[in-house]
């Protein structure tokens, strides 16, 4: 069965994937999770803010080993469920790159292109590792 097919017809076309464009270079200079959106999102509760950053810590790597599962394989609807998954905590958590890098991927991998979706997988862990990097620092700045 083709990834077209397996996919169903929803429009998601290898030649129509187009990635999301790159962020502006002070983008990546700035705190990979946005705190202060997160701690809006959360109420103002700063104990709630701070579960969830720590949950994001722990379940992290969970959520790269999936999508390397599906990546080896070849499970295009796997993983765009999984990249879309992460895209979801990402946006909930204010990590705007790592929510597009989840984008692009998701993207990709509804388009069927597996091959764009390894590269892409390499930038999404990335950003995933930036983000799970800086919850200590968010945690202590959560803490004053």
């Amino acid at each position: 069965m083709s990834t077209s097919s397996a996919l169903g017809d929803r429009g998601f076309r290898p030649e129509t994937f187009t990635p999301l464009p790159a962020l502006p270079p002070h983008a990546e200079l700035d705190d990979p999770i946005d705190l202060a959106s997160l701690l809006r999102r959360c109420l103002d509760d700063v104990t709630f803010c701070g579960m969830i950053l720590h949950k994001f810590a722990a379940r992290s790597a969970d959520q790269l080993a999936a999508l390397e599962r599906a990546l080896e394989s070849g499970n295009a609807i796997e993983l765009a469920r999984e990249a879309h998954t992460l895209q979801g905590v990402a946006a909930n958590m204010g990590a705007l790159a790592m929510r597009a890098r989840a984008d692009d991927l998701e993207r990709a991998a509804r388009a069927g292109d597996l091959s764009a979706a390894r590269k892409l997988y390499a930038a999404a862990r990335g950003e995933v590792d930036r983000c799970r990097l800086a919850v200590p620092e968010l945690l202590l700045r959560l803490a004053h």
